[in-house]
């Protein structure tokens, strides 16, 4: 008598933030591809949302759903092959590199750093964009003639 019984309980620290502005996308996903978005935000690299979606990846995707359902959701390969397609036509991943596979997480809608961070990469992304001429608009708020018409205004 009077033993205590101390229980540990582990907890997850590799999350991120996800911001309201990507609800309109979310909507349109099914419950499974949501997963995957979640599943990529989770691994994705803390310091540049880049994100390898090679066939390894997308194994233990579907190794972790049939783990956490106790065999009872599978998921295909060709289901997420089609939910990459999917997340990259929403602009929730983005395909900005010239390496088959290799992506990065929109920072507009999800990081797992600080704020500060975060517009330091979407800074360092837009500039990336406009040497390399790849298109930017999936990481603005708002238009480029918006943008420049709040910067002019500020300067007067």
């Amino acid at each position: 008598t009077g033993r205590k019984a101390i229980q540990y309980i582990k907890y997850n620290s590799n999350g991120c933030r996800y911001f309201f502005n990507a609800q309109h996308l979310y909507l349109g996903l099914t419950d499974k591809e949501r997963c995957f978005y979640d599943f990529c935000c989770e691994h994705m690299l803390k310091e540049n949302n880049n994100i390898l979606l090679d066939v390894s990846f997308k194994l233990s995707f579907i190794d972790f759903v049939k783990d956490i359902t106790s065999n009872k959701v599978v998921i295909s390969m060709d289901s997420v092959t089609k939910a990459v397609s999917k997340l990259k036509e929403r602009n929730l991943i983005v395909d900005i590199f010239d390496t088959r596979g290799y992506y990065m997480v929109n920072p507009k809608y999800a990081y797992k750093g600080s704020e500060k961070d975060r517009k330091a990469l979407l800074t360092q992304v837009l500039e990336r964009c406009r040497t390399t001429g790849k298109p930017y608009h999936m990481f603005l708020d708002r238009t480029m003639d918006e943008l420049l018409r709040i910067k002019t205004s500020e300067s007067e």
